[in-house]
């Protein structure tokens, strides 16, 4: 591992369209297993010298939340029609918040009222909604799978409400 190697490395990640926040992310990663290896006698690096030459900062983003007026129409479009798009809309109103926190919540009743709606899906599972029905590596391809097409029912609402912001899993963070 050299420096030139570590910039070849951040060059081909901007050449894969990776932008510079997740090439960042992977860089103080690679840079963790280095002092890793380091600390552990493994290899002796000098990972000052190695990411000198890379970005391992926060770019600033664009906030991409949608309006309270863009919440209001989903809440009331109807999708009864259409049952996969109503459960993908009903997952967007409850996922309010950024992953990776622990969170206490009171439950509003507009929230109640959806997962009221499918507990009966759910009567054997540790989880809330039926998303995902396996634990471990089943249960991550699962979620990885459900995101997929999350995603793109909620674009499927956006072009039926015509909304300017398209709905993803991030906006509704």
């Amino acid at each position: 591992i050299t420096p030139e190697s570590i910039k070849e490395y951040e060059q081909y990640l901007i050449l894969n369209g990776k932008r510079y926040n997740t090439i960042s992310l992977y860089m103080r990663m690679l840079r963790s297993i280095c002092n890793q290896a380091s600390e552990q006698n493994i290899a002796s690096l000098n990972t000052r010298e190695l990411f000198e030459n890379v970005f391992i900062g926060n770019e600033p983003t664009a906030k991409r939340a949608i309006s309270p007026a863009i919440i209001s129409r989903l809440l009331e479009a109807d999708f009864s029609k259409n049952s996969r798009l109503d459960f993908a809309r009903d997952l967007f109103l409850l996922s309010r918040q950024k992953t990776g926190q622990q969170l206490t919540v009171i439950i509003e009743n507009c929230a109640k009222v959806i997962l009221r709606k499918y507990a009966s899906l759910c009567k054997e599972s540790v989880y809330l909604l039926p998303v995902i029905s396996a634990a471990g590596e089943e249960g991550h391809k699962q979620y990885r799978s459900a995101l997929r097409v999350y995603n793109k029912r909620l674009n499927q609402i956006s072009g039926i409400l015509k909304l300017k912001t398209p709905l993803t899993s991030y906006v509704a963070r």
